[in-house]
């Protein structure tokens, strides 16, 4: 059996009402060369690529995007170090029960989770909250 295409792995992460919203307002899903261009980068949506995570993101053709999402597995130290990361920039811890929270560090709505040997991030633009979004439709979770 084929792996899933890029496009179904960041569909599937998200709840079918929000891709509708986000296509009614005439935005649309990055493609697979999105995280080629960010496992390049420095920041959170590179490290989820360099660690063998997914990265996607919605936006205007050609434009900004307004909400950037990725999910991936992490081991235990690679977690530790990027709590770290992240509280040294700013995130607050905002536990959750069976998973660990952080706010967004530069105070977007979203920012990131840690359980289960995976990790999730999410920065909403638009001001939504996909998180809890990605979270509760990621795999392994």
């Amino acid at each position: 059996m084929a792996a899933p295409s890029y496009e179904d792995q960041c569909n599937g992460l998200l709840d079918a009402k929000t891709r509708s919203v986000y296509a009614a307002e005439g935005l649309s899903l990055t493609s697979d060369a999105y995280e080629e261009k960010v496992a390049a980068e420095d920041g959170p949506m590179g490290e989820f690529v360099r660690l063998g995570g997914l990265a996607c993101g919605w936006g205007e053709a050609g434009g900004e995007l307004l909400a950037l999402y990725a999910y991936g597995p992490i081991t235990d130290d690679q977690a530790a170090q990027n709590r770290e990361v992240i509280i040294a920039k700013g995130s607050e811890s905002m536990s959750d029960g069976w998973y660990e929270r952080f706010t967004h560090y530069d105070g977007y709505p979203g920012g990131f989770a840690f359980g289960n040997g995976n990790w999730a991030y999410a920065l909403d633009n638009g001001g939504g909250d996909l998180l809890d979004q990605v979270v509760a439709n990621a795999p392994k979770f």
